[in-house]
């Protein structure tokens, strides 16, 4: 039903009225390219030369504006430019006399924000999507549905766009026939580099179909620094900054050009977000291995220690035919075996239900922490082991990713070809990081009962009073074919006619309730699929679409066991309460005919303790400081641009006149002039004194106790630093105030 519906809204997104002459000569397109907030490529395809047209403007019924190009030809690519940042304009193409298609509300197109602009974003994101195949167009089919009426910004390739050596015949098939039509027209599509469509192209000469097909920034004209090429280049949309590298052709030493290129590029990048992208993943252990490819070895090596140097966020790869990723991790750059504990940043899921991941600072900094994930599932999956230490999440299932930024937000969620959400997890910026204190009441490798015989078990074998003493047991992990089998099960008395399904069951005695933590995971290691329940209510599956109804025959999607993957459940904590329970769990192959089975369980969950500084919170239970008249407050954030003014008000929490001295948590970037190293007052070495009174900050301060207001001239860019007031209560100590984060670009 998922698929009818989503298939559904595709052809209603596309019913347009076609004129004869689009029928006979639009043989591509059109489609749009290298989206700034003030032009626009729209590309487009005939099948004879033409002097190409396109007339645009704020309604289908109002194209008031016109692109024409100078000579007749059969590959059109016409640049609208001057537009309005933010804006919808409707658009047409055809010659000088015929209009080919468009003129209506399906054709149109909205300009990105400017850049620094903070504005909900959506992108949607494919890796290895070019196979032309059933597999990626109900991956799109998926996404059409999961996005709905929510407009998609724009959208990102991974790389191997065409199958199998990136001909213009094969992306024909694979982008603009009977595939993603409907998203060409209306958002700006923004490929990578990968290995198959460098098989019938060349980075170095930027020849080829891939070269010829794509128009992108050489120039820095959507943002970022000029690369001089198209294999690889930055862009913005908005406070997200863009980067596209190429790791198949270009160089990837490095002192090489694009190493070069990358560190400057992010010397002057001052995004709330950085998000970077290539083909080959530095950690991956599906259908490639990162350990032993040259490719994805040199990216890890070279430009993962650039990258997190530069503050980098997220990295988004494909190449490997499945899904995987990381929690937010920091310099691991060599083996696999050599990941430690030491590389993770922030550890667990970074969920929204649990614990978010965060970072204090809303600009790049340092090695803060970056999150990397594989996305190579948008056409086809493979078989591989699925157990690089790194990754929190690993998968063979069909997707495509689903990244939303909206202010100090990011959310990037993993959507199956069912629409199901697999995996989501949200970067926060501003305020303090957490530290996590972990927890595993229910380890990996304990005994459980288990049930193999081809009929299922009779009666409601999810009940706390289920009598399974006629049950085998075993310790974990339990199942057959693999070397790490601790308990061989026996799979019914015909190994030729296995089940689908086997059933495990434990009791377990929480000797405290879990209704308060902060994230609470079942760490599972199974092949294929399975369903959870506690105390005969479902609280985790995966290998199933969402809602279906499942019996003991019904398959699951093809997933490799070996590695313990996180799945989070902390919806479902109110029923972990103190005192037994019982965990049941079904478990599904993929076919009768496996050659495998996997079974482990584990439960963990953290509870998190707020990184603050002493000072940080506040004496006082009202905002006393505030930064352009904000309330301030803990994690709060206040943008000051360079060019403007900013004010700087304190109030006295008496009303009355009160020494004061003021704080500041300096960031990692540029400081107001005035700033001194003045002996320390506060708990934490972070913390400096920047004024007293009458004293520092260059005479720029008020001479006098709280009240007062000052307005400073505009500063230089950039600057962030968090700013507090200490109050000298007499006889009384100290006292503080709320605190303010406030960041210039």
């Amino acid at each position: 039903m998922i698929r009818r519906s989503a298939l559904g809204s595709v052809l209603a997104f596309t019913c347009i009225l076609a004129s004869p002459g689009e029928a006979r000569q639009v043989t591509r397109g059109p489609y749009l390219q290298s989206a700034t907030s003030t032009s626009i490529h729209v590309r487009f395809r005939t099948l004879l030369p033409y002097v190409g047209r396109v007339d645009y403007g704020l309604s289908p019924a109002a194209l008031t504006s016109s692109k024409i190009e100078s000579s007749s030809k059969a590959e059109h690519d016409l640049l609208l430019d001057n537009l309005t940042p933010g804006t919808r304009y409707f658009y047409r193409i055809g010659s000088t006399n015929q209009v080919f298609a468009g003129g209506d509300e399906a054709h149109s197109f909205v300009t990105p924000p400017p850049t620094g602009t903070t504005t909900p974003t959506r992108a949607w994101i494919l890796g290895d999507c070019g196979t032309a195949n059933a597999d990626a167009r109900r991956v799109r089919d998926a996404y059409y549905a999961f996005t709905g009426q929510r407009r998609t910004d724009l959208w990102l390739l991974l790389g191997d766009n065409a199958y199998t050596t990136g001909l213009d015949s094969e992306y024909q098939s694979s982008l603009f026939e009977n595939m993603y039509e409907a998203m060409l027209i209306q958002s700006a599509v923004w490929p990578t580099y990968g290995n198959h469509d460098g098989y019938s192209a060349d980075a170095l000469t930027q020849t080829g179909p891939y070269f010829n097909i794509f128009t992108l920034p050489t120039n820095g004209e959507a943002g970022g620094l000029p690369s001089g090429t198209e294999a690889y280049f930055s862009h913005d949309f908005g406070d997200v900054h863009f980067i596209c590298l190429d790791s198949f052709q270009s160089d990837r030493s490095p002192t090489g050009p694009m190493a070069t290129w990358l560190q400057n590029d992010l010397a002057q990048n001052h995004a709330r977000f950085t998000i970077v992208r290539w083909h080959h993943p530095p950690y991956t252990k599906g259908t490639h291995d990162s350990d032993v490819e040259f490719e994805l070895y040199e990216m890890r090596s070279t430009f993962n220690p650039i990258l997190e140097a530069g503050g980098v966020d997220v990295v988004l790869c494909g190449h490997s035919h499945g899904y995987e990723r990381t929690a937010l991790i920091d310099s691991h750059y060599a083996l696999s075996t050599t990941f430690s504990p030491t590389n993770v940043v922030q550890p667990g899921l970074g969920t929204t239900g649990g614990m978010p991941y965060r970072k204090s600072s809303v600009l790049p900094v340092a090695h803060s922490g970056t999150i990397y994930v594989v996305c190579g599932c948008s056409g086809k999956i493979g078989v591989g082991t699925y157990d690089h230490p790194a990754m929190v999440q690993s998968m063979m299932m069909f997707g495509s990713l689903v990244l939303d930024v909206n202010g100090d937000q990011l959310d990037l969620r993993f959507i199956d070809d069912f629409g199901a959400t697999i995996d989501h997890f949200t970067l926060l910026k501003g305020g303090q990081s957490p530290v996590d204190i972990s927890h595993a009441p229910l380890a990996l490798g304990e005994t459980w009962k288990y049930y193999d015989l081809p009929n299922p078990p009779i009666g409601d074998w999810t009940a706390a009073n289920y009598d399974d003493s006629s049950w085998s047991s075993g310790h974990a992990p339990l199942g057959y074919g693999e070397t790490f089998i601790a308990t061989q099960t026996t799979f019914g008395p015909d190994p030729l006619a296995k089940p689908i399904t086997t059933w495990f069951r434990k009791s377990i005695t929480l000797s405290e309730a879990l209704t308060d933590v902060d994230s609470l995971r079942l760490m599972v290691n199974f092949d294929d699929g399975f369903v959870a329940y506690l105390d005969g209510v479902e609280i985790a599956r995966f290998g199933f679409p969402a809602g279906h109804a499942i019996t003991p025959s019904t398959p699951a999607f093809l997933h490799e066991g070996g590695l313990a993957q996180a799945v989070d459940v902390s919806a479902h904590r109110a029923s972990f309460t103190a005192g037994s329970h019982q965990l049941a769990i079904e478990l599904h192959q993929n076919l009768p005919s496996s050659s495998d089975l996997v079974f482990d369980l584990g439960i963990e969950f953290d509870r998190f303790q707020a990184f603050l500084p002493p000072c940080a919170l506040g004496d006082y239970p009202n905002p006393l400081l505030h930064v352009n008249d904000s309330s301030g407050g803990l994690a709060h954030s206040v943008d000051v641009l360079s060019a403007a003014n900013f004010t700087l008000a304190l109030d006295s929490p008496t009303g009355t006149p009160t020494p004061f001295i003021l704080l500041a948590e300096l960031g990692p970037t540029v400081h107001p002039p005035g700033f001194s190293t003045l002996p320390n007052l506060c708990v934490l070495p972070q913390y400096i004194v920047i004024d007293s009174i009458g004293t520092g900050l260059a005479a720029l301060l008020p001479a006098t106790p709280a009240p007062w207001q000052v307005t400073f001239p505009p500063l230089g860019s950039p600057l962030e630093f968090t700013l507090q007031a200490l109050f000298i209560e007499p006889f009384l100590g100290f006292k503080t105030s709320n605190a303010v984060h406030v960041r210039g670009f």
